[in-house]
């Protein structure tokens, strides 16, 4: 029999790009070593969750509803060889997120199942409540490796010890992708021709608490932040139309009520120039995402992936940081230079960024690319560490 793999972060279900990109990587990743194994993916969403990894996986990848079937759960724990929290941002306070965490910890521990943290993030937590259970959470984990800066503070502040955890990249830059000619039908669909004015990217987040969208993995926005992030991307997309680009929005998820078109069209209606703006006004697949933005020169983005996809195509990418995993990652990446915060400057900063980024295309090419290799190897490390695990646990 093969290896039994479960994974869980609380996202797996959902339509952003982002989440199914990390979820397809990971399997990528360690069914390359196991080819015959068999992926349990714990999520909220298991029908939508089966919808794209049929389409866009060659692996054994069942899902199971967490909260309604919870006895397959219990026997997937009985046969599990490894369970895999995160690759994205399970820690956070939030009440069934904590007790969904807390409950499949108590399960492997009870069945003597490895459990490992895949390059997790967080939010901030201030409940010193909350920091202990995550506390008890992570000393039981047989390997910890975190996505940034803020997280590996929120660990030690759970009385981690820096020993214990490692950071790793984001799996979702080592995704095998499409080819860029692979979506020259989308972007003809969307109004562009080979041809046409240079394709630049945007990539707004709808997120405001009226929304539902207050309790997720995301600080929501105020109505004040949104209509600031309207008014930057405004200002962004007039500027790359006056300089002679062709502004195009990609959105990250189209499914309400986290559908980021909602932003494109108010940024499209509040620009001088949105009526020139052109919109990919459909579902984009994970190994597609990489590919859109290879065509474009430049982006601007409010989605941790968005920029993750970007920095992948070797296209260079401005940060609206509205939230403390955009900074992480940027810094990550080594594009600290490219964060833009919405909170201290105007619009006028980013367009200077994007700016700077444009005028020294050569430069800012190379650098990406070396950037982007010292990224991918440190991505390596949660696949190295999971494997080890795997291997161990068959001597």
């Amino acid at each position: 029999m093969g290896k039994q793999i479960i994974l869980w972060g609380g996202w797996y279900g959902s339509n952003n790009v982002g989440d199914q990109s990390l979820l397809l990587a990971i399997t990528d990743l360690l069914g390359a070593a196991y080819p015959d194994a068999r992926f349990t993916i714990l999520t909220a969403n298991p029908d939508h969750v089966h919808s794209y990894t049929s389409r866009d996986s060659k692996f054994d990848i069942h899902a199971i509803n967490t909260r309604k079937e919870f006895q397959r759960v219990v026997r997937a724990f009985k046969e599990c060889d490894l369970f895999i929290f995160g690759g994205a941002v399970p820690f956070f306070e939030q009440v069934s997120q904590i007790l969904a965490m807390l409950v499949l910890t108590i399960l492997a521990r009870l069945f003597r199942v490895p459990y490992f943290l895949w390059s997790v993030s967080s939010q901030q937590v201030k409940s010193k409540f909350t920091k202990k259970i995550f506390g008890w959470v992570l000393k039981g984990a047989c390997g910890i490796t975190y996505r940034d800066e803020f997280t590996r503070q929120l660990f030690l502040d759970c009385g981690l010890s820096a020993e214990k955890m490692t950071v790793g990249g984001d799996s979702a830059i080592l995704l095998r992708t499409d080819p860029a000619d692979s979506v020259l039908n989308l972007l003809e669909r969307s109004g562009w021709r080979p041809g046409d004015r240079l394709l630049a990217a945007l990539t707004p987040r709808t997120l405001r608490p009226f929304d539902g969208e207050a309790e997720t993995h995301y600080t929501p926005q105020t109505p004040q932040q949104f209509q600031k992030e309207i008014d930057a991307y405004s200002a962004v997309l007039d500027w790359l139309w006056e300089n002679g680009y062709q502004p195009i929005f990609v959105p990250m998820n189209t499914v309400a009520p986290d559908d980021d078109r909602i932003s494109c069209h108010k940024i499209m209606a509040n620009a001088r120039y949105g009526n020139f703006a052109l919109l990919i006004d459909e579902e984009i697949y994970p190994r597609a995402a990489s590919a859109i933005y290879r065509h474009c020169r430049v982006s601007m983005v409010s989605r941790v992936h968005g920029s993750i996809m970007s920095f992948k195509a070797n296209c260079p990418v401005v940060m609206y940081a509205f939230d403390l995993k955009h900074i992480g990652i940027m810094r990550e990446m080594g594009l600290s230079d490219a964060i833009f915060y919405p909170e201290e400057n105007d619009a006028s900063q980013a367009i200077e960024i994007m700016s700077k980024l444009l005028m020294n295309e050569k430069e800012t090419h190379a650098r990406l690319a070396t950037n982007l290799e010292e990224y991918s190897e440190k991505s390596m490390i949660p696949v190295r560490q999971a494997l080890n695990i795997l291997k161990s646990k068959s001597i």
